[in-house]
């Protein structure tokens, strides 16, 4: 099988986009895509590189053939290999500073266009977006207030959430009763529901939490 300069040249245009999708997808975890749509992100990827490659340096095939087909030669211009590399790696990191912020979306939102976000459920924008002392109320009547440390991102399996210095709190007795621990990890199916308290910049003048 005889593999010709155009097919190598395809190949190394391709590389990079392929290095840039698997860094997004490092970043930003999704659930599995079929494979159209990973060649279509490679593919989107490549170009996208291959744009912005081209505004600061005149993009030269790597593999080059000579009329004659006596030689092979191997571009050496190490500016543009050097650009494909710089921008392979900082064009998904910059994506998906955009997507873990959800820029886009909000922009979207303001705008009136979408309503929506782009994550799977209301768990995650909750969680995502409210950085805030909670109070978990369980299934069994319990209840604790603490900092969400850590949650569930995955949609696959159970959902848990960890409370970091969680005290348990007495409502009899309008208390919470210290624990020495330094947090507890909560699964979904025994939450009923869950508080988010106000900063105190958000209280109005006289309340308190």
């Amino acid at each position: 099988m005889n593999i010709t300069a155009e097919t190598l040249n395809i190949l190394f245009l391709l590389v990079p986009g392929f290095i840039s999708s698997a860094l997004f997808r490092l970043v930003i975890p999704r659930k599995k895509t079929d494979q159209l749509l990973f060649l279509f992100e490679i593919l989107a990827f490549s170009i996208a590189l291959y744009v912005f490659v081209s505004m600061f340096q005149k993009w030269e095939p790597i593999i080059v053939i000579e009329k004659d087909n006596s030689s092979i030669l191997i571009n050496n211009n190490y500016k543009v290999i050097l650009y494909i590399l710089f921008s392979s790696i900082a064009l998904p990191m910059l994506l998906a500073f955009i997507f873990g912020n959800c820029w886009h979306i909000k922009i979207l939102r303001k705008c009136r266009i979408s309503f929506s976000t782009n994550r799977s459920s209301a768990w995650h924008d909750v969680f995502i977006e409210q950085n805030r002392f909670t109070r978990v109320h369980l299934k069994d009547g319990r209840i604790l207030d603490g900092h969400p440390m850590y949650y569930t991102e995955s949609e696959d399996g159970p959902k848990y959430v960890y409370l970091y210095k969680h005290d348990w709190y007495d409502g009899q007795a309008q208390k919470s009763i210290q624990s020495q621990m330094h947090g507890i990890l909560i699964p979904e199916n025994q939450i009923e529901f869950i508080e988010f308290w106000l900063e105190k910049s958000e209280l109005k003048e006289g309340e308190t939490v």
